[in-house]
């Protein structure tokens, strides 16, 4: 049984951000900003967003410009401010940025280096997200059975799983879609049918749409 990674080509896709930005808009409400526009966020002028400047806003203001603007560079500076003022959400914000080449030069090392940061300090997103880069960045694309990628960081596997692992345990969906990849290929864990697909489970269970991908394609 093989089914491809889950796509991580987006973001809001890949980070969880819906549980960041109902993060920042309550503590913005909560210093007596006023309510966001009823829950409607992208309604709401970035330029009055970010004028609040605490980095919570910035965190905000960043994501309704790639929704109003539809662009990612206008978003990068609002996230390098808010991540300069320790928001592990701006820091996991532009690691994805530097991994997909989104407003950002495409750099895996950039990328790595801002979603440890984020990780470091607890974010479950960032700790997902790394966990997937490093497990990536030991796979050869072009060697069909699996083979260790050239240049890949001693101890990337183990620690990617880990992570993974960790950001599992914390309910985190694509983490745990992630976990179930592995365990049907038997790379740095047990080759173990049975544990992916309880994985998948847990994962639909949390309204993971990479899980129900992956599903999908098992099925096939």
């Amino acid at each position: 049984l093989h089914a491809p990674p889950p796509a991580r080509n987006h973001w809001r896709a890949t980070i969880n951000i819906w549980a960041d930005v109902s993060i920042a808009k309550s503590k913005i409400e909560q210093r007596g900003a006023g309510t966001l526009q009823g829950g409607t966020p992208y309604a709401t002028p970035t330029t009055a967003i970010s004028s609040h400047a605490n980095p919570y806003a910035l965190f905000l203001a960043a994501y309704f410009s790639d929704r109003i603007d539809n662009a990612y560079a206008p978003a990068v500076p609002l996230l390098r401010a808010a991540a300069a003022a320790d928001l592990e959400a701006a820091e996991n914000c532009l690691g994805s940025f530097h991994e997909f080449g989104d407003g950002l030069p495409r750099s895996s090392a950039t990328a790595i280096a801002h979603f440890r940061r984020a990780a470091s300090r607890g974010h479950v997103g960032a700790q997902a997200n790394l966990g997937a880069l490093l497990v990536s960045s030991t796979i050869d694309d072009n060697n069909n059975n699996g083979a260790a990628a050239d240049g890949a960081a001693p101890g990337a596997l183990e620690e990617g799983v880990a992570l993974l692992r960790t950001a599992a345990a914390q309910g985190h969906g694509v983490a745990h879609v992630h976990l179930a990849q592995l365990h049907l290929t038997g790379r740095g864990v047990a080759l173990d049918i049975g544990a992916a697909l309880a994985l998948l489970d847990a994962a639909r269970a949390q309204r993971c749409l990479d899980a129900l991908v992956v599903t999908a394609t098992l099925a096939l």
